[in-house]
């Protein structure tokens, strides 16, 4: 006997398998992420390796992000401040009094990014990564050095990264590791909210120096 399937049931059971897949962050556009962060250097005196960062928290509302890194005791405090439609990608670094901001073009960042040559291998392999179920992906560049990172297209957020490197990925970075030379930087998130950011993180304060730069640096990959 044929059996018809009404389409209310054919709906309950969609709903239901993409519950499975998603989470409750799904589409979220305003929040906050915090990371685990480890950060060292060969040869980094233990004092300086003992200011250095251990979290990092990203704050993002309608499309703009900034990432906020802080050193023990407040000893310098660094911001990567993107905002896509005023085109802008900043460095704010505040230490010792002095403020800087490092401001670049995001159009320029993002373009010259997205012209390196990287082999990007989405595994399928996915993994919980607070309360997110995170795709991986390994990443190749010219110089044989491999990426290996863990990814989320639930959020509605795109932050700036370590030289946005990691721009041709459609996603936020979830959890990675960059090794160069005798730097290494691991991040994972292990909290994701949806408190309300203080419109300011996305401003470049008025004591803050303004420097204008091009995007010339990136770590190799």
């Amino acid at each position: 006997m044929k059996r018809n399937h009404s389409p209310l049931l054919i709906l309950l059971v969609t709903l239901m398998w993409m519950g499975c897949e998603r989470s409750p962050y799904y589409g979220m556009s305003e929040g906050k992420v915090v990371y685990e962060l480890e950060m060292d250097a060969e040869g980094m005196p233990a004092m300086m390796s003992a200011m250095m960062p251990s979290e990092a928290v990203t704050w993002f509302s309608d499309g703009r992000s900034c990432t906020v890194m802080e050193g023990a005791g407040g000893f310098f405090e660094n911001r990567l401040l993107l905002d896509p439609d005023k085109k802008l990608f900043a460095s704010l670094t505040s230490m010792m009094g002095k403020k800087v901001a490092m401001v670049m073009d995001s159009d320029s960042v993002m373009g010259k990014a997205k012209k390196k040559n990287l082999e990007i291998d989405y595994t399928g392999n996915k993994k919980e990564i607070a309360g997110i179920m995170c795709q991986e992906a390994v990443i190749k560049g010219d110089s044989g050095a491999v990426f290996r990172v863990f990814f989320t297209d639930e959020l509605d957020v795109r932050a700036p990264d370590m030289g946005a490197m990691f721009s041709q990925i459609d996603g936020l970075m979830m959890e990675y590791e960059i090794e160069m030379r005798d730097f290494r930087l691991k991040l994972k998130a292990k909290e994701v909210s949806a408190d309300k950011p203080d419109p300011e993180l996305f401003t470049i304060p008025k004591d803050y120096e303004i420097k204008k730069t091009k995007n010339k640096s990136q770590p190799n990959s």
